[in-house]
C-alpha cells in the first residue's frame, strides 16, 4: 500500500466515524428532548402528593421547583443545540462550496490556497453567543462571483477582505461545532440533577 492509498484508507474512517458521531449527538439530543418534555408533561398533570410531616411544607415546593427548572432549561439548552448543528452544518457546507468555487475559477497554474491554518478558539462568552448571531443570519456570505473575480478584478484590498471573511466563516464553524458539545453536557448535567431533585422530593413526600 503507497502513501496516498494509505491517507485515503485513514481519509475514509474519520469521514465514517465523524458521520457515526453526528448521528449519534443527534440521536441522544432528540431522545433526551423527548424524556424532558415528557416528563415536564407527567410533572404538570400530576396528582398532588401528600407532604411527609417530617420536614417543612417548603422543601417539597424547592425541590419541585427546582427541577422543573432545571429540566426546563435542559429542554432549552437541547433546543439551542439543534440550532447550533443546523447553521454548523450549514455554514461548512458555504464553506466548502467557496473552495470548490475558488479553485475552479482560478486561472493561474500556480494555485492560490485559501486559508487552512488552525482557527480560532473564541471564549466561553463569544461562543455562547454565536448560536443567537447565526440564527439572526448575522455572518459573512461569500458569494460566487466573489471567487470569479478574485485574481482578475479585485483590488489588494478587496482580496484581504474576502480572505477575512472567509477566515471569520471558519472561526465560526469551528467555534460552533465546540459549543455543540459544551451545550451537551449542560444539558445532560441539568436533565440529571432536575431528575434527581424530583426522585429525592418524591421519596421524602410519597
Amino acid at each position: 500500500m503507497n502513501n496516498i492509498e494509505s491517507e485515503n484508507k485513514y481519509l475514509e474512517k474519520y469521514v465514517r466515524w465523524s458521520d457515526k458521531t453526528r448521528d449519534q449527538l443527534s440521536f441522544f439530543n432528540n431522545l433526551l428532548l423527548t424524556i424532558s418534555i415528557g416528563f415536564l408533561s407527567f410533572v404538570f398533570t400530576q396528582e398532588k402528593y401528600s407532604g411527609s410531616l417530617k420536614f417543612p411544607i417548603q422543601v417539597n415546593s424547592i425541590l419541585m421547583s427546582t427541577s422543573v427548572i432545571l429540566i426546563l432549561l435542559s429542554v432549552i439548552i437541547g433546543l439551542l443545540l439543534v440550532v447550533n448543528r443546523l447553521y454548523d452544518f450549514r455554514i461548512t457546507s458555504h464553506i466548502n462550496i467557496v473552495r470548490y468555487w475558488f479553485e475552479k475559477y482560478q486561472e493561474n497554474k500556480t494555485k492560490i490556497r485559501l486559508d487552512e491554518k488552525t482557527p480560532d478558539d473564541y471564549c466561553s462568552c463569544k461562543r455562547l453567543s454565536l448560536t443567537f448571531k447565526v440564527l439572526f443570519e448575522k455572518y459573512p456570505r461569500i458569494k460566487i462571483e466573489d471567487c470569479k473575480e478574485y485574481q482578475s478584478i479585485f483590488s489588494e484590498r478587496e482580496k484581504r477582505e474576502f480572505n477575512d471573511k472567509f477566515r471569520a466563516l471558519r472561526n465560526l464553524a469551528h467555534n460552533l461545532g465546540i459549543g455543540t458539545w459544551t451545550k451537551i453536557k449542560w444539558q445532560i448535567g441539568l436533565f440529571l440533577i432536575g431528575i434527581i431533585c424530583f426522585v429525592v422530593r418524591h421519596l421524602l413526600f410519597k
